[in-house]
């Protein structure tokens, strides 16, 4: 087991270097951006939650406003300001069933989200 895990790390660092010289010797490296305040008519101040960035969109699910109590189970969408949208739109989606006795997700806190 101990080889295992040892052999894993190697790996795993291994990966990482490679990463980081790739990271490097792109011109696009380091990146510049301004900070923004998104304006909007649903104040999202929470924590603990996932954001996800698709095509201008930012997608935000659960999070707290009072550690370990999840706040609600909705999809808040907005629409990110670009060189053609100049305002933010935001639209919230409450989870619906798919089914008459289907489940929806729950509120939660400390997740994660993936986009591939």
């Amino acid at each position: 087991m101990e080889a295992a895990v040892a052999a894993y790390g190697a790996e795993t660092a291994a990966e990482g270097t490679v990463g980081a010289a790739v990271a490097i010797a792109k011109p696009t490296m380091p990146l510049k951006a301004t900070w923004k305040r998104l304006v909007t008519s649903n104040p999202l101040g929470r924590s603990s939650h996932s954001l996800s960035v698709i095509k201008g969109k930012a997608y935000l699910f659960g999070g707290e406003e009072v550690p370990r109590q999840p706040v609600d189970n909705v999809m808040h969408v907005l629409t990110l300001p670009s060189f053609t949208v100049h305002d933010v739109d935001y639209k919230a989606f409450p989870a619906v069933a798919t089914t008459a006795n289907g489940e929806v997700p729950a509120p939660r806190v400390g997740h994660t989200a993936a986009v591939f």
